[in-house]
């Protein structure tokens, strides 16, 4: 018996890229705080399907018969049904969708798949594959950065000869999904993989993941194509009410007889700190947890640091310093500046 005859109509998704939260600078000290709640936002264990089908068929594959029969019956038929009879037939052409594959991590958000094979003696209008997210929990700090774990691998494959240490190269705006990797302690910079493991951020401030070597929308509810994001409080989709944006200017009293001096304190679930230090001080760093524990962090050089489960990010400049946390901070921090020893 011969396949029933179907049309469809084309459809696109518009996705729209997260935005950023904008930057803040000051003359002197600036720091933006907004304390997150407590809620984890979004459903952590469903996924969305990466790309949604549809079929296209041919007007001129058709037989007159049929397109009489359906330019007579399309008055009195609504869209709707006419949508679902025929991807009820487009399916007809495909096996089953197969299980769900093993997540590319098993933290931090990855990437599942799943199959289906075509039926037709021909070809089947449509994609074999689609995708879903997964392991969308909080990896432990000791995990690390995932494109750092690539990099790092091929720290005992020869490059050139050579064995290097290698650190990675993020937030390439050509390519963001390349595995671009640094020689630690020189400028080479080697794409060491055309293609990165599914899962990995596109950028370090997004939840953009990359898949298959492109760079797919992820919102903060955790499902591809979603264009949903967390306003400055931490909420997802949320109206930025439910914390309060606190910056200004601290001009530090430092002396001979008073060698440190207290800047501010942030509190613990604060976000999106950043205080610029502009003169012959230092920045440091005190910390409490919530159990009472207490440290002292002294930030010497440029690079991102975990303190007390905190992301930090520092810049070390000869006539400025620079310090970012994203947040939630995991800890109280107090930020002080000290007279910088020249010695």
């Amino acid at each position: 018996m011969a396949a029933p005859r179907q049309l469809l109509a084309l459809a696109a998704w518009l996705l729209a890229s997260v935005a950023q939260v904008p930057g803040w600078s000051a003359p002197v000290w600036r720091h933006l705080k907004c304390t997150a709640p407590s809620q984890v936002c979004g459903d952590q264990n469903q996924g969305a399907v990466f790309l949604r089908e549809f079929t296209l068929i041919r007007r001129e594959s058709l037989h007159d018969d049929f397109l009489s029969d359906l330019l007579n019956n399309h008055k009195t038929e609504d869209l709707s049904s006419r949508t679902a009879r025929s991807e009820e037939n487009r399916d007809m052409l495909w096996d089953a969708w197969g299980s769900w594959s093993e997540c590319s991590r098993t933290c931090g958000g990855g990437a599942s798949y799943s199959l289906r094979r075509c039926l037709s003696s021909k070809s089947c209008e449509g994609r074999n594959i689609r995708y879903r997210t997964c392991s969308n929990v909080n990896c432990p700090p000791e995990a690390g950065d995932f494109r750092a774990q690539q990099c790092s691998a091929h720290n005992d494959v020869k490059y050139q000869g050579q064995f290097y240490e290698w650190l990675p190269i993020s937030n390439d705006p050509d390519n963001p999904c390349s595995l671009k990797c640094q020689a630690k302690g020189t400028a080479l910079v080697v794409e060491l993989a055309p293609k990165v493991l599914d899962g990995t951020r596109c950028y370090t401030e997004s939840l953009d993941m990359c898949i298959s070597g492109l760079c797919q929308i992820v919102g903060c509810d955790h499902q591809l194509g979603s264009t949903v994001k967390e306003d400055n409080c931490g909420v997802c989709n949320g109206d930025g009410s439910t914390c309060r944006l606190v910056r200004g200017q601290y001009k530090s009293q430092l002396s001979a007889n008073k060698l440190d001096d207290t800047v501010i304190a942030v509190p613990y679930g604060s976000r999106h700190v950043r205080l610029v230090l502009k003169g012959p001080g230092h920045l440091y760093l005190e910390t409490k947890t919530l159990q009472g524990v207490k440290g002292e962090n002294s930030l010497s050089s440029t690079g991102s640091f975990f303190v007390d489960n905190s992301s930090i990010d520092f810049q070390k400049f000869p006539d400025k310093e620079i310090l970012r946390i994203s947040g939630p901070l995991a800890a109280d921090f107090t930020v002080k500046v000290r007279v910088r020893n020249e010695t």
